[in-house]
């Protein structure tokens, strides 16, 4: 709840600020039509040792302000555990990736004013993969594992603000949420006590997902 807290109060303030500058130069800035923008983000709470949230985007502006973006993201960890059990040397380990294809079209409230704030929307599609492997602990010399594959497609609305301390370069700050359709396989395997026999298992599920993110910051190059 404190997270959300302070990411209301910052994209309240950057509102403010964006509605009380109207005598900002307009020309210290490049939301121009036909300017080009490369862009790259990473979530607010980006830790070493996982990428989470990584994002790079071109945007072309059809005017001041209006744009459209493409954007593909970028999500994954691995890691892996290593512990002794009644004698046993175990391992434990796991990988997750994600990606995504987003295309936004963008409008920013006042393309005039210091801070300038803008909502988008668009579809989105994604890929997801997850893979685990780990001791099946009531029999240590057998292994567990379970992976899964999940594609889905949706819509993605964005909320944000961007500011231009150089008329070239400017750093944005973001909020997406996303609903979407999912179709996911998974298949496994684990021991089974009462038929003493090791059971593979498979299947698939849809269904429909709706999830906010972390805020986002980002730098743009105009060009």
């Amino acid at each position: 709840m404190k997270k959300y807290t302070v990411y209301t109060a910052m994209f309240q303030i950057l509102m403010y600020l964006s509605v009380y500058s109207q005598n900002f130069d307009s020309s210290c800035n490049s939301l121009q039509k036909h300017k080009w923008a490369v862009q790259f983000a990473v979530n607010g709470d980006f830790s070493i040792g996982a990428i989470d949230g990584l994002m790079f985007s071109l945007k072309r502006h059809l005017s001041s302000k209006s744009a459209l973006r493409f954007g593909i993201g970028f999500s994954g960890n691995a890691g892996h555990s290593d512990d002794i059990d009644n004698g046993f040397s175990t391992t434990e380990k796991g990988n997750f990736e994600n990606i995504n294809l987003v295309c936004s079209y963008l409008y920013y409230f006042n393309p005039k004013g210091i801070l300038n704030i803008y909502f988008g929307a668009g579809p989105r599609l994604s890929y997801q993969h997850s893979y685990r492997e780990s001791p099946d602990y009531e029999f240590l010399y057998l292994t567990d594992y379970s992976k899964s594959n999940t594609w889905s497609a949706g819509v993605q609305a964005t909320f944000g603000a961007e500011c231009f301390p150089l008329k070239y370069l400017s750093f944005f700050a973001e909020y997406t949420a996303y609903g979407e359709f999912q179709r996911s396989t998974f298949s496994g395997n684990e021991y089974n006590e009462s038929s003493n026999q090791v059971i593979n298992k498979s299947g698939s599920t849809t269904g429909w997902r709706i999830e906010a993110n972390t805020a986002r910051l980002g730098i743009s190059l105009y060009f």
